[in-house]
């Protein structure tokens, strides 16, 4: 695996250490492969990596796959040509909303979308949700995460959801919004909030699985295969679909 990291790598900020950062790629990689075993899916050759960033996640995906065509779709145009030049991704430019995007093309064996929708208010998943669809050839499979049942506990600082996640009290930086969010979650299944006074199209999203079922069955053509609750790094639950249609 190649081990270079960006020098305005944003997932070392915070005291994360260098070795946080390597296993929470890899243990998005476990989540990958336990969702293409799930779909009986032949090894990926095309995959779109969307977020990509600086390459946490599609470093693991280019050692794993070395022959497969990955294309890297960011926001940041530096980290989407860090990841050509340092893993010999196809460099992207999203732009915002992302699914106006067409460079990233379609006929994708493969789609990893970690840590996005768990950002977007609910109007934004439909549209985000029908763009992974397009992209994927038939039969190809969708991965992506949410902030699930423990972020939800997280944001009411619910003492069982504190203890599984260690020491981090997690209310994402809402603050005083996190006991309603906890709240609004629980009795409809979704709530967003904006950082700070930020009014931005970006937040923080909390879902349940109930939710999430639902709202990709009202978009057609992708077919539920695997749930991995906390699946990520024990932390974001994990979604496994095919596109059927």
């Amino acid at each position: 695996m190649i081990t270079r990291v960006a020098k305005n790598e944003d997932m070392l900020t915070g005291g994360v250490t260098l070795r946080h950062y390597f296993e929470v790629g890899e243990s998005a990689l476990e989540c990958i492969q336990d969702g293409l075993r799930a779909a009986g899916a032949a090894l990926p050759r095309k995959i779109l990596d969307l977020p990509s960033g600086y390459g946490r996640v599609l470093r693991y995906l280019r050692a794993t796959w070395p022959d497969a065509e990955i294309t890297a779709m960011e926001l940041a145009p530096d980290a989407a040509q860090f990841c050509a030049d340092a893993f010999g991704a196809k460099p992207v430019v999203s732009r915002q909303p992302f699914w106006l995007v067409t460079d990233a093309g379609d006929g994708y064996d493969l789609l990893w979308c970690g840590s996005l929708l768990t950002h977007f208010d609910q109007d934004d998943w439909p549209p985000a949700l029908k763009y992974f669809r397009d992209r994927l050839a038939l039969g190809g499979v969708l991965v992506f995460t949410t902030h699930g049942n423990l972020s939800i506990g997280l944001l009411a600082r619910d003492a069982a959801a504190v203890t599984t996640i260690g020491d981090w009290v997690g209310d994402y930086g809402m603050g005083s919004k996190a006991k309603e969010m906890s709240r609004v979650a629980r009795e409809s299944g979704f709530a967003f909030g904006h950082y700070g006074d930020d009014e931005g199209p970006f937040g923080l999203s909390v879902s349940s699985p109930e939710w999430v079922r639902e709202t990709v069955d009202r978009v057609h053509g992708l077919e539920f295969v695997l749930h991995q609750p906390r699946g990520w790094f024990q932390h974001q639950d994990v979604w496994t679909f095919v596109r059927t249609e």
